[in-house]
């Protein structure tokens, strides 16, 4: 089971192929991110030629989201690969009780890449959810 400090160099990857260097890269794989799509293994892609552990523990960990905040983060991804020049994403992760998902995006103007902020909010990926421990006092 993946730790969660084993999610900051994950965050890592994805910081860096979603950044003004390496963005370009991405919009190849943008049709993966499309509606009705799996996030899980759409970001496992992105991240699997650097850290093909690093793609498994991600798509295991993402497919434990909850699926409203699995879709807006796919939304969010195909939006920022959608437009001219892509808009640049920032993954960060922060352990809370909770599922819960924040997000920025500061809009600068062409030529200028714009940025959003994805904050994902959840248990340590090795903590039993409470409904998980049921029966076991």
């Amino acid at each position: 089971m993946m730790r969660g400090q084993a999610l900051l160099p994950i965050v890592g990857h994805l910081n860096a192929a979603f950044s003004k260097g390496e963005i370009h890269d991405l919009l190849g794989l943008k049709e993966s991110f499309a509606p009705g799509k799996p996030l899980g293994p759409a970001l496992a892609n992105v991240i699997r030629e650097s850290d093909s552990q690093g793609g498994k523990a991600i798509e295991v960990f993402i497919g434990r989201v909850p699926g409203g905040l699995q879709e807006a983060m796919r939304s969010l991804i195909y939006y920022a690969l959608s437009t001219t020049p892509p808009t640049l994403i920032t993954f960060a992760w922060s352990a809370s009780y909770d599922y819960g998902l924040e997000t920025w995006h500061v809009v600068e103007p062409a030529p200028e890449f714009s940025g959003i902020t994805i904050l994902l909010k959840s248990r340590y990926p090795d903590d039993k959810h409470p409904q998980d421990l049921e029966g076991t006092g």
